[in-house]
């Protein structure tokens, strides 16, 4: 879980980093018989503004967004199992190819 009044990430953009551009990723969990698996949980929430930029990649998870005030921006594309979001801030999930 990420929790904060202000919440800011970036991804690494050296165009030698393999992971440039991907912010977070969960490897995904499967059972014996390759069949995807809800088997984890990331919470981003914060009572404040944020920005986040990159691609968050969590194929095995419920992504949870949640905040009650201020505005969040995601400049990502986020590859989950289950995503939500909830709470009475302003949610804004923009997508940037060059930034993902």
């Amino acid at each position: 879980m990420i929790r904060g009044n202000s919440f800011n990430a970036q991804v690494p953009t050296d165009p030698n980093n393999e992971y440039r551009r991907v912010l977070m990723y969960l490897a995904s969990q499967a059972d014996a018989n390759g069949n995807l698996l809800n088997t984890q949980q990331l919470d981003l929430r914060g009572n404040g503004n944020g920005d986040i930029v990159g691609t968050i990649i969590a194929p095995s998870a419920d992504v949870a967004m949640f905040g009650n005030s201020g505005t969040g921006t995601l400049d990502s594309q986020v590859s989950a199992y289950q995503v939500d979001s909830g709470g009475t801030a302003d949610i804004h999930l923009v997508y940037d190819s060059g930034d993902n």
